[in-house]
């Protein structure tokens, strides 16, 4: 089975939490540096061993320490960008924007729970673990805000621990009652968004009720595969689409995927990619033919395009920002998926540009949604069902 980013970090987290705790769990012992060095051996050797035993295993378990650098598939996915960075630049305030001010608070926890880690007696061995754990989150959070909601968990853990340390031991109630309302107020932008859920402003999913359509149809529509349940055998086909779409089509659907975003293997996200950006039908029929699909998922991609450029290595041009919106670029009306999604394979024109007509694929399905899109000759639906027909003529 994958071995997620989740399990990554959590390793080596727990494998430096081991190196500062104690030998023994006295609150009086010190930590000394040969301990440490003893630790990080028992802990290293078996690890080291097992991998070069199984190479398979050393291979999924760092996979997805490739996302803390520069990753070759789709990282300009906002999950993927750096949290101090807004629209490629450096910047203070994406934190701020996105009610995420507690970030700048995590160093100063951390520096005030070192203090406590040397100072107070206790589990030594568990508070080492948080605090390492949490620098890690940080570090990993700076490079990919993917992760920022494994760091959330720890910040509210040292919520929990600054109420232990200040508010409990207070014997005045008015005190008390000012320390409280002071953490209230601190924790009051976090409530702002969890208010609007729960007055419907925000209803995921009404947002996403076009997934549910799509995957619907698809699960009741199309033929059921052998070894779903058993991935490691060849089905009889596949379905191809966006990497993110990968687990609504897996988990929803139950129908074998090319691309998914629960994978450290990038080949299949890659071959999406190709998909995608391929201008010609034989170039997308390759595709499709070297992976065994049979259907296609298509979806409005606009936002992705210069990213998938730069994970081909191709020079761009299919998009450009407009007044912080996306629109079409120069190369956008000649992609095979623009076709297919303004005009399902139609020789007709949008916005003054021809697009071409494809004769291997037929329209299966439609959602009912409608993209939210100006200048187009008519209405275009969000999600789209292809079938990959083979031999048609041309």
């Amino acid at each position: 089975g994958e071995v997620s980013s989740f399990h990554a970090i959590l390793c080596l987290s727990l494998g430096f939490g081991l190196l500062l705790a104690e030998k023994g769990t006295a609150a009086t012992k010190k930590i000394n540096m040969p301990d440490i060095l003893i630790r990080g051996l028992l802990f290293l050797v078996p690890s080291v061993a097992m991998m070069a035993v199984f190479p398979a295993f050393a291979s999924e378990l760092l996979s997805p320490l490739k996302l803390l650098g520069k990753s070759d598939v789709l990282f300009r996915n906002l999950e993927y960008s750096p949290i101090l960075f807004k629209e490629g630049a450096f910047s203070f305030m994406k934190p701020s924007s996105q009610l995420m001010f507690f970030f700048y608070l995590v160093p100063f926890g951390l520096l005030w729970y070192l203090s406590k880690l040397f100072r107070t007696g206790g589990d030594k061995a568990g508070m080492s673990f948080l605090f390492v754990s949490t620098a890690v989150f940080l570090t990993v959070t700076l490079s990919h805000m993917r992760f920022a909601h494994l760091l959330a968990v720890n910040v509210a853990l040292f919520a929990c621990l600054l109420i232990e340390t200040y508010l409990v031991p207070l014997k005045d109630i008015k005190k008390k009652l000012a320390f409280g309302l002071a953490m209230a107020l601190m924790a009051s932008p976090a409530f702002a968004p969890i208010y609007s859920f729960s007055m419907g402003r925000i209803n995921l999913i009404e947002v996403e009720k076009e997934h549910f359509e799509a995957m619907d149809w698809l699960k009741a529509n199309t033929p059921k595969t052998s070894h779903f349940t058993e991935p490691w055998n060849k089905p009889e086909y596949g379905v191809l689409a966006e990497w993110s779409l990968g687990s609504w089509i897996e988990n929803i659907a139950e129908r074998p995927i090319t691309a998914t975003n629960y994978t450290p293997d990038p080949s299949g996200v890659m071959e999406s990619i190709r998909f995608m950006l391929s201008d010609s039908e034989d170039e997308a029929i390759a595709v499709l033919e070297r992976n065994n699909i049979r259907y296609v998922i298509i979806t409005n991609l606009i936002a992705d395009l210069e990213g998938y450029a730069d994970a081909l290595g191709l020079p761009g041009g299919y998009a450009r920002l407009v007044r912080g919106s996306w629109a079409p670029g120069k190369k956008y009306f000649d992609l095979i998926s623009t076709s297919l999604l303004l005009s399902d394979g139609n020789p007709t024109g949008e916005l003054g540009m021809p697009l071409k007509r494809l004769r291997h694929f037929r329209l299966l399905f439609e959602s009912t949604a409608e993209m939210k899109a100006t200048g187009l000759s008519r209405p275009v639906k969000k999600i789209k069902v292809f079938e990959y027909v083979k031999g048609a003529g041309k």
